[in-house]
Parts: C-alpha cells; structure tokens; sequence
C-alpha cells in the first residue's frame, strides 16, 4: 500500500510538472507575438489561421452578451482582423454563427472570464484590445494542449505496465518529443482549433481505454467522451463509430451506462441544431455544403505519405513508424485485452488516413504539416512508442536524431512561419521546411 502511494504521488508530481513545462514552452514566444502585431498592425502572427476567428472571437461573445450568434459589434472586430469577409462565419437567418463547430471556444471561455470581467478588453475598436483577444486564444489553445501532454505522459505510464517495460527516462525523453516535435506544438497549441479539443479528449478516450482492461468503471465515461468528441469535430464520428462497437462487444453490461453518458452531449448538439439550422440531423459542413470528397485517392494518399512539405517522413519522421506496429499488431493472431484496444485505434487512424486522403483539400489548407491529422497523434505516438521503447541503443540513437530534426521543424514552424503553410503550390517542394532564422519577418 506504502509503495503504491509513493508511486501516485509521485506520478501526480510528473503530471504537474509535464504541465506547465509543455504550457510555459508553448507560450514562450507569446510576448514576442504580442508586440510585433502591436507594431505592425498585422494580426496573423496570433491569428495562424481564418478558420479559428470565430472560435476566438466566440468566448468574448458568450461572456459580455450571452450569445451563441455573434452580434454586429463582434462581427465588425472580427474583420478587423481579417477584412470585409470572415471566412468562419455563416448568415444563418438574420444572425451571423460560427461556420464551424463551437466546442473549442465555448470550452476556452474559463480563461476568457477574468479579463474580460475586470473590463481588461472593453471594446474591439482598438489593436490593443483585438490583441488581447487573440492573446487570450493563444493561452487558452496553449493550455488545453498541454492538458493533453499530460495525459499522454500517463498513457505511456499505462503501457508500461502493461507490457511490462521498464519505465526509465526515455519516457520522458518521449514526451517531449510529442510536446515539441509533432503538431501538438505547431497547430493545436497555437490557435483555438476543433484539433485542439479533439486532441485532448482522443487523449483521454485512450487513457481510459487502457485503464478500463483492470477496471471497467471508466467505460461509462467513455460515452461522455465519445459525445464531447463529436461535439468537437463531427468527422471523429468514425472513431466514435468504432469505440460504440468496441464497448458493445467487449464491454456489453456497461453498454447503457456508455450510452446514458452520451446522453447530454446528444441532447445539446440536437437543441443547438434545431435552434440555430431548423434541423436536428445536421452540421456546419453539411449547412454550408462543405462535405466533399472529391480528392482522386492516389493523389491523397500518395501526398498525406510522402509529400515533403505534408508527411510525417518529412515533417515528423519517428511517427512513420506506428504505420509498421499498426500492420503488425492488427495481424497478430493470439490478441491480449491490450492488443485488441490496439487493433481499434489502428483500424481508427487507417480509416481517417484514407478518408481525410479524399477530402477536397487533403492538405489541409493552411495548416503547417499534417495538420489535418493533429488529433490522431496520441495514436500514432503510441504505436511509435512501442516501436523504439523495446529497441536497442542504435535504433534509439536514431530515433534521438530524428526526434531533433522534428523539433528542429516544429521551431521553424512556430516562430518564423506562424504555424502555417500556405496553399499546394508547396506540396511537393521543401519551402514550408526551408529555415528562417536569418530573414527578415513579414509581420
């Protein structure tokens, strides 16, 4: 008993510290930001991408005026911004709401709350204020992220035990790779994306997946997660798909427990739906007629695989390797209760792979990297992890190189192109990874 406490409290301490290391690293270049937009008069270092406005802008609007529609005074702040036209606002009606999922800004207003009551953001007429607002996504984005860090921290401690590895210090060494090297860093830490909300509660879905094998008292929740997941991104509906037939088959007694959890979240999505589009079976995508697949397939996936400037052989080359210990793990024929989790979260990103593969901008638009596929890399960081943690010193001394070119790329990324890579025209050249250290900054 003495030992398992030492060991709590001991794992309670790493958390901790895991997250404000991760938190503090992500804001460091935050007063950096904050002064050159206040000099240039140029938003677009805070605000790395126009997909995020309305989450960003969403949190001041629910506190000050109690809305899920953003009023004319928020809508005209928000193009100062980004100019006439707000790229994530739709007319729904007479009222302007998001044209995207609202979860990731509803879930940032906690960190809204203070300043904007203290009046520290009165109006959005001025740069300093429409700063601040921005600055306030960065803390909020930041912060949630390195909740997710965190949590992945203690889903390595769970496969330890499981598998039975020795836990050293390369479980550190590990997560700091995932903090730093990956898109964690790059995109869900920068800006109030659905990735950053997806990311976290994919998080915590594996975490409890791995728990629930010694303890079944966390599939109910489970069921929430699954709900927050799609209230999050409603093509994560796939792994909620997966999860529901997993839990049904494995777990079938505490199956309406799972499904009385999910409860709440179905409740609010088919209230806000009805309330907001007149339909209770819709979407944002589906509102504005944004669901195409039209990408030819080769090209998709020839691209999410290769593509200098989009694959995780360039931008984040360990994660390469969870495509091998997915194969392997799904054809293993004599599967443990950890093995078949496994076999889940691989069938999982396949799929995703292939469907954000046909997606009609595969690339994913303006995001740095594999931006599209930011919420998926607790998975394919834990196949990565059970690749190199059983290898030996020259396969880590490998990985050890390659874990300092992704941060190498993950730092250019971040502090001299703002998180973004813009347009196909780079696709298939080495410009979005071409170092900027020595030249002059637009903005």
């Amino acid at each position: 008993m003495g030992a398992k406490l030492k060991n709590l409290i001991l794992n309670s301490k790493n958390v901790i510290l895991i997250f404000f290391i991760a938190f503090a690293g992500y804001l460091i270049n935050l007063p950096t930001d904050y002064s050159k937009t206040m000099s240039t008069r140029t938003y677009r270092r805070l605000l790395t991408s126009y997909d995020v406005t309305a989450a960003t802008f969403l949190p001041y609007e629910l506190i000050t005026k109690g809305n899920l529609f953003f009023s004319i005074e928020t809508l005209e702040g928000m193009r100062r911004t980004e100019g006439p036209t707000v790229h994530s606002v739709m007319k729904v009606g007479d009222r302007y709401f998001s044209a995207y999922p609202i979860l990731s800004g509803v879930m940032a207003v906690p960190i809204y709350l203070i300043p904007v009551i203290l009046h520290k953001i009165p109006d959005l007429h001025y740069v300093e204020n429409l700063t601040r607002i921005l600055s306030l996504a960065r803390i909020s984005a930041s912060f949630y992220t390195a909740i997710s860090v965190s949590v992945f921290y203690l889903i390595l401690t769970e496969i330890d035990k499981l598998k039975k590895f020795r836990t050293t210090k390369w479980i550190y060494l590990f997560v700091f790779f995932y903090a730093f090297g990956t898109n964690a860093y790059a995109v869900a830490s920068r800006s109030l994306w659905q990735h950053t909300s997806s990311l976290l509660f994919v998080s915590i879905i594996i975490l409890f997946l791995l728990k629930s094998i010694k303890n079944e008292r966390y599939i109910k929740w489970l069921g929430l997660l699954a709900g927050l997941l799609y209230l999050a991104r409603p093509l994560n509906i796939v792994f909620i798909f997966i999860l529901t037939i997993y839990v049904f088959i494995k777990h079938r007694k505490q199956f309406p427990s799972y499904l009385l959890f999910s409860l709440p979240c179905v409740v609010l999505l088919l209230a806000y739906n009805q309330s907001v589009f007149g339909k209770l079976l819709t979407s944002e995508y589906v509102v504005k007629g944004d669901t195409k697949f039209s990408t030819p397939i080769l090209k998709g996936l020839s691209g999410n695989l290769f593509s200098p400037a989009r694959s995780f052989i360039f931008i984040t080359p360990p994660l390469a390797v969870s495509f091998y210990s997915m194969v392997r793990v799904m054809i293993t024929k004599k599967k443990t209760p950890l093995d078949i989790i496994l076999t889940v979260l691989s069938i999982t990103f396949i799929i995703m792979f292939v469907l954000y593969s046909k997606w009609w901008c595969w690339y994913g638009a303006d995001r740095f990297g594999y931006g599209l596929f930011t919420e998926w890399l607790p998975i394919v960081s834990v196949f990565t992890y059970l690749a190199f943690k059983p290898s030996g010193r020259i396969i880590k001394i490998v990985f050890l190189i390659l874990v300092l070119w992704s941060l190498y790329a993950q730092f250019n990324a971040v502090w001299f192109r703002k998180s973004r890579c813009s347009g196909d025209s780079h696709n298939w050249t080495f410009y979005c990874l071409k170092p900027l250290m020595f030249t002059d900054q637009e903005y």
